[in-house]
């Protein structure tokens, strides 16, 4: 990027803090409700200083609901109308670490909308120069919103291995979409970590579109011969395929299983996981209020998001 200038929407959320470059726009946007209750309202500070020599300004989000994602859309209007009245020429960018409704990516069922489809054309329409999106759910993120940028995890799943320090490692993929995606992070990690014995295991498992319920998922390794195992995906919400999938490595002879995700939504806590995941790694892109330490070790986005970025 070019000289950047950033708005946080969110105040405990500061993506780009150790971004070469990058002004974090001092002057806070302050957000409020009418009395209504149906209508989110923010301002932002007149002349924000750094704008008249920024080329790119990136507004930043974590979405908790979904009158963030209208505050978003304000927040746009706004600069962009400082940008008309000073007669600057920067670009605007969104950064969105974890994309809502990315797994409603189609018609399941005829009585389930594809939600995907309906944020896409919101974003669509207000034409930012680029969405910046940390590991989205699948390739359907980037087929329906315009100038999507797909952050991938393989800086954050570098970071985790390096907490974990261990000498050998199986990585698990816990279903076929996540295949692709697997191949990539493992060919990375071994170029890495060239000390290491990093091994790939897929898995798959199927889902009934009608009730929602997964099948018992299937590994391609009969013996894990004790071996430490990472399981690695997009998102954990409930935790269900994970704690069915821990329960057949465990019957494979796997060692400790640890789970690292993109997303920790963890919305039935880590209690389901007992006896089964040892440790549990993720980002600061979701806001969840599980305390942070052990067993649950959370990284900051800016603690490697100018990495990432660099691989696009």
């Amino acid at each position: 990027m070019n000289k950047l200038v950033v708005f946080n929407l969110d105040d405990d959320f500061d993506p780009f803090a150790t971004y070469p470059g990058a002004q974090i726009a001092q002057a806070g946007i302050t957000k409020m409700d009418f009395p209504s209750g149906i209508e989110p309202h923010l301002k932002i500070p007149y002349y924000p200083v750094g704008m008249k020599d920024a080329q790119d300004v990136v507004l930043t989000s974590r979405f908790r609901k979904t009158d963030d994602i209208f505050r978003l859309l304000q927040a746009k209007n706004q600069i962009e109308w400082l940008r008309n009245e000073w007669g600057y020429g920067y670009q605007i960018s969104a950064f969105i670490p974890y994309l809502p409704f990315a797994r409603q990516d189609r018609h399941t069922t005829a009585e389930d909308p594809n939600s995907l489809e309906v944020i896409a054309k919101i974003l669509n329409n207000e034409g930012f120069k680029d969405v910046f999106v940390f590991d989205p759910h699948s390739r359907a993120s980037s087929e329906a919103i315009v100038n999507l940028r797909a952050l991938n995890n393989h800086v954050f799943i570098q970071k985790v291995i390096q907490a974990m320090d261990v000498q050998d490692l199986v990585i698990v993929a816990p279903d076929k979409g996540a295949a692709p995606k697997m191949d990539l992070l493992v060919g990375y990690l071994n170029s890495c970590f060239k000390d290491k014995d990093i091994l790939p295991s897929y898995c798959t498992k199927e889902r009934d579109p009608s009730t929602g319920k997964l099948s018992r998922p299937v590994s391609d390794i009969t013996d894990y011969q004790g071996m430490r195992v990472l399981i690695v995906d997009d998102i954990c919400d409930g935790g269900y395929t994970f704690i069915q999938l821990a329960k057949v490595l465990k019957e494979h002879n796997a060692g400790q299983i640890d789970l690292a995700v993109s997303h920790g939504i963890f919305s039935k806590g880590l209690m389901p996981f007992w006896g089964l995941v040892g440790e549990f790694h993720t980002t600061d892109s979701f806001v969840h209020n599980l305390p942070v330490g052990y067993p649950l070790h959370q990284y900051n986005i800016a603690s490697f998001i100018a990495e990432t970025i660099q691989q696009l």
